[in-house]
Parts: structure tokens; C-alpha cells; sequence
């Protein structure tokens, strides 16, 4: 038969004595007649994880925006990676990214919820050097007390800036076409900047081809005006050649008269 039971006053009969569709995330097997008190705790340790590993990723992100905007170039690399380091100090690309990035961090969020910012919920900008390098810490005892006290809201901030963080990157590094008014350009900052570093290379590469081809032109045009001075000189050299040899001639006879 059908078993039967009640749920704070919710009378429950399934086909099953295993029964999952009550309480989201919670199964209930069946093992007999009677009653029982049972306490639901929230088990927020995936929650805890995960936030660890982004916190981990994001402070990863940090550390190389840090590392390129700051590190000198080397003098007469001889390495290829020797050659690209330093390319990127002082990038303005690279800077306004972190900005972003740490706004988005920081800066309060409009919820409807009791929590406005991550750092209510454990997550902040470390202390060291007043927080320039902006890497994050993370709090899991406080962030475990928001989660037991106000699961719903703390669920509501972590949604809205990871959407928000999301849409960012997507702008950032997406590389697909998007149409703008009758314009089809490329959406990404990254992909734009890319681009717009491979136009210049084509036009610079442009200019030193048609450079080439002028040089060409002239070297041909050189070449063949040396060739005919070659061949007047040739000429007048023979001439001279030929009127030395008259005035010799000349010379024997004066002599001889």
C-alpha cells in the first residue's frame, strides 16, 4: 500500500517509502510506523568552496595584471618571452580591467535583500599596502554565519555581482560580431584591441610594401641611367682614345717637316 505521512501538519501519500520531492535537496526514506523530529541544517560547505576557488581564480586574475603593468622590459633580450616582457607596463587596458574588477568587488549592490556587500558576507580587499594589489581574502566563519542567519539574501548579493562579473568579462573577452546600428563590430574590448593592433601591422606592413615597390622602381630607373652612362662613357673613352692617337700622329708629323 501507499505509504502515508505528515509534514508539519501536510498530509504527504507516495507509491515509494523513498520520497525526494518535498523539500528541495532533502530525501526522506521510510523505514516504518511512528514519528520523528528531525531539524533541516543548511549545509553551505559547497557554497564555501566555491567561493574559495573564485576567490582563488580571482586573486590569480589580480597577480598577472599586477605583474605586466609593473615589470620593466629587459635590455637586448635574446628569448622570444624575454622580448614580450614589459610590453604591457603602464597598459591602460590592463589598469581600467582591474578598476572594474575591483568596483565591481567594492562597490555596493542594490538589493532588495539585508546585504549590500560582499564584504558583509566575508569576502574583502586585503589590508596590505592599503589594499593596492587588490587581491581578495575570504572569511569562511563570517560568510558561514550569514549563511545560516540569511541564506536567501546572501544567495540574492552573490547572484547579482556574479552576473555582474560575468557580463564584464563577457564584454571584455568575448570575440563575436554584434551589429550597431548598420555597423558590424567586434564585441570585446580585448578582440577590439586585437584587432585594431592587426589593422595598424597590415597598414605599416602596406606602407613598407609600397616603399618597396618605389625602391624597386628607382633602383631600376638608377640602373638603367648607369647603364647608358656607362655606355657614353665607354663611348668617350674611345673617342678620347682615338683623338690621342690623332694628335700623336699629328705630333710625328710636325717633327718630321
Amino acid at each position: 500500500q501507499d505509504a502515508k505521512l505528515k509534514i508539519d501538519g501536510l498530509e504527504v501519500q507516495r507509491s515509494g517509502n523513498e520520497i525526494s520531492d518535498l523539500i528541495n535537496g532533502l530525501t526522506f526514506n521510510l523505514k516504518g510506523t511512528g514519528h520523528v523530529v528531525a531539524d533541516v541544517v543548511l549545509d553551505a560547505e559547497k557554497a564555501v568552496n566555491a567561493i574559495s576557488d573564485f576567490v582563488e581564480a580571482y586573486n590569480n586574475a589580480i597577480d598577472w595584471i599586477n605583474i605586466r603593468v609593473s615589470e620593466e622590459p629587459i635590455e637586448d633580450p635574446t628569448e622570444d618571452y624575454q622580448k614580450r616582457i614589459g610590453m604591457l607596463r603602464g597598459d591602460p587596458l590592463l589598469w581600467q580591467t582591474k578598476s572594474r574588477l575591483r568596483a565591481i568587488i567594492s562597490d555596493p549592490i542594490a538589493t532588495s535583500g539585508a546585504f549590500k556587500m560582499l564584504s558583509q558576507i566575508g569576502i574583502t580587499t586585503e589590508s596590505t599596502d592599503y589594499g593596492k594589489s587588490g587581491k581578495l581574502v575570504f572569511d569562511a566563519d563570517k560568510f558561514m554565519e550569514a549563511m545560516t542567519t540569511n541564506s536567501n539574501d546572501v544567495s540574492s548579493l552573490m547572484t547579482t555581482v556574479m552576473t555582474k562579473l560575468d557580463n564584464f568579462i563577457g564584454d571584455t573577452v568575448d570575440n563575436v560580431p554584434v551589429t550597431v546600428g548598420s555597423t558590424v563590430v567586434t564585441k570585446g574590448r580585448l578582440a577590439s584591441e586585437v584587432n585594431y593592433l592587426n589593422d595598424r601591422i597590415n597598414a605599416i606592413d602596406k606602407r613598407i610594401a609600397d616603399f618597396e615597390n618605389r625602391l624597386a622602381i628607382k633602383e631600376k630607373g638608377l640602373i638603367e641611367q648607369y647603364s647608358q652612362m656607362e655606355t657614353i662613357l665607354s663611348q668617350l673613352s674611345q673617342q678620347a682614345s682615338w683623338l690621342s692617337g690623332i694628335v700623336s700622329q699629328l705630333g710625328s708629323i710636325g717633327k718630321s717637316s
